[in-house]
């Protein structure tokens, strides 16, 4: 689509491009061009500040992942030739700039309509490279696509939640031993936020996963997330920063883990509160999908809250998930309530985990299936500024998620991002 719809500081680019496409009208019924839009996951798209930066003012590009440009060139293949030169793929947003910028032009004969923009086929976008027993794949985060992250918003920013960066491990880790499932996480490590900022192109994430054990079934794999931070002039300042890492165990997807003994029902008679995450101006403000703890309570070394997760779609990409991100979420701010008071403004963030727990198969939605009933989540901790555990309890105790040795830093509104 560059011949077609200029690109910004690529003129040797726009012009090869027009090349092809000046050359399959010589023999249309032997050849054709394939006019693609921007390739958002690699390509000049991903690798040029100045592209991005003009792309981003434009808001003229749908974007195509590999992944799906990989669909539509296979359809290609596969249907007879009708004798067009040139054959334009793109969204809306291209099909809108066609009409409007070619008005004495008719649009194309064939304009596809790529896959929607909201379309989510995983975070295993792009395999970046593959070497023996380690993979490192890349995903760009879109607000389009990836809405929820503006339910999840740290000092007004849409940031990509913890437990989502648990998820995106939970897949790279899963396609070292298909079949299998996700038994646990340990030695998390949570080091800076990822942000997405409104009008500008998203994050571009790398997921780095080595294999690094395997026993029957069973698998260790460490995973580390990182990304470029990039200026608003797309200046590249610090490069491969560091958000997460941790290491996922996997076992046979037909062997069930063993959860530790069930609890009692945890004593709910501390001091009720409200959800300190869903206050007006918290420096951590959840809505939406996440806003699902009811029954606060808290004291000095315990909290409780019950979860009440809400209807997910059918096409919620919470959905395609391997793990419980909402639940997980709501299960780490359960440690906030503890000596948690109503004046109280700071959040805490997790900076640490050492052990989490799945004792439950699938996502928030099999979750709620698998419960039956909404989960009491409880909290405890040995002492101020100790690590905390937390467990999600069914009616009878049975633990389905448990987070050991959590600890955070508290964030307040004041503070930087």
């Amino acid at each position: 689509m560059a011949a077609t719809m200029g690109l910004p500081g690529e003129t040797d680019y726009v012009a090869a491009n027009e090349y092809l496409h000046a050359a399959a009208t010589l023999r249309p019924q032997q050849e054709y061009a394939i006019a693609w839009p921007a390739w958002k996951e690699t390509g000049i798209l991903a690798t040029s500040p100045l592209v991005r930066v003009a792309e981003a003012r434009r808001h003229e590009n749908t974007g195509l992942s590999p992944r799906e440009g990989a669909t539509h060139f296979l359809g290609e293949l596969a249907v007879e030739h009708d004798g067009t030169p040139g054959v334009h793929y793109g969204g809306s947003k291209e099909l809108s700039y066609y009409l409007r910028r070619v008005p004495k032009r008719q649009p194309p004969r064939r304009f596809a309509e790529a896959l929607p923009d909201d379309a989510f086929t995983g975070f295993l976008g792009t395999c970046l490279s593959r070497e023996g027993e380690h993979t490192v794949w890349q995903y760009v985060f879109d607000l389009e696509r990836d809405s929820y992250l503006e339910d999840h918003l740290v000092n007004g920013r849409p940031t990509v939640p913890a437990t989502v960066e648990l998820e995106m491990a939970a897949q790279a880790a899963a396609s070292f031993v298909p079949g299998s499932r996700v038994h646990a996480f340990s030695d998390a490590r949570f080091s800076s936020f990822l942000h997405e900022d409104r009008g500008r192109p998203g994050p571009v994430c790398r997921i780095a996963a080595r294999l690094v054990a395997t026993k029957g079934p069973s698998a260790v794999v460490d995973v580390r997330i990182t990304s470029d931070f990039v200026h608003a002039n797309g200046t590249t300042l610090i490069h491969d920063r560091e958000h997460s890492r941790v290491t996922v165990h996997l076992i046979s997807g037909e062997q069930p883990p063993i959860p530790p003994r069930p609890l009692r029902r945890p004593d709910t008679k501390g001091v009720l509160l409200d959800d300190p995450y869903v206050r007006s101006g918290a420096a951590v403000r959840l809505s939406g999908v996440f806003d699902v703890l009811r029954d606060c309570r808290g004291d000095a070394h315990s909290g409780s809250a019950v979860l009440r997760l809400k209807s997910i779609p059918e096409a919620s990409v919470f959905r395609g998930f391997r793990t419980p991100v909402i639940s997980l979420d709501a299960l780490a701010r359960a440690a906030q309530l503890i000596g948690t008071s109503p004046q109280d403004e700071g959040v805490a963030v997790p900076k640490s985990i050492s052990w989490i727990g799945l004792y439950t198969a699938g996502n928030d939605g099999d979750l709620a299936t698998a419960a039956g009933a909404p989960l009491t989540l409880s909290s405890h901790t040995t002492g101020p500024g100790q690590p905390s555990d937390c467990a999600a309890v069914t009616a009878e105790g049975d633990i389905l998620l448990w987070l050991k040795g959590m600890e955070g830093h508290r964030l307040r509104a004041s503070d930087s991002a």
